[in-house]
């Protein structure tokens, strides 16, 4: 079995897989890591995956966790595309914040920061993320159980 921390990023995985394309029937993909997006050729990706977390003992034998995540929309194009962008995001969303507790494995998720960038070079690399905070709990001597 995994962490409790890779359990809900499997489960954000699969909340996300439901986005639909916004040019074509589909999904868009999902992946970890922004260069498996690139590799893949993908004109319009999710990356969701960790950037930190936070640690607080409650008791001797659990601790209460706080996961930042970051959810980002990549699409390469030939053109900026900012309403398709939003459209992807805001589908993304949706979609995670459908069952805001991922099937039990938290107690809450909360929206937090959001940004965009882009690069200019054959064609134009568009990105925003959306960052969200997962509390959870586990055992202070076990990460995978609650």
């Amino acid at each position: 079995m995994s962490s409790r921390r890779e359990q809900i990023l499997q489960a954000v995985a699969t909340a996300l897989a439901e986005v639909p394309r916004p040019d074509q029937s589909g999904y868009v993909p999902v992946y970890r890591d922004p260069s498996q997006a690139q590799r893949a050729s993908a004109r319009y990706a999710l990356i969701a995956d960790w950037t930190s977390e936070t640690v607080e003992s409650l008791t001797s034998d659990r601790d209460e966790c706080s996961l930042r995540l970051t959810v980002g929309v990549l699409m390469v194009d030939a053109e900026r595309q900012d309403e398709t962008l939003d459209q992807i995001i805001t589908a993304a969303h949706a979609a995670l914040m459908a069952d805001r507790t991922l099937g039990g494995l938290c107690s809450a998720i909360y929206r937090r920061a959001a940004s965009r960038d882009t690069q200019v070079a054959e064609q134009i690399h568009n990105e925003v993320s959306q960052g969200y905070e997962v509390v959870y709990r586990h055992k202070a001597n076990d990460m995978e159980a609650a």
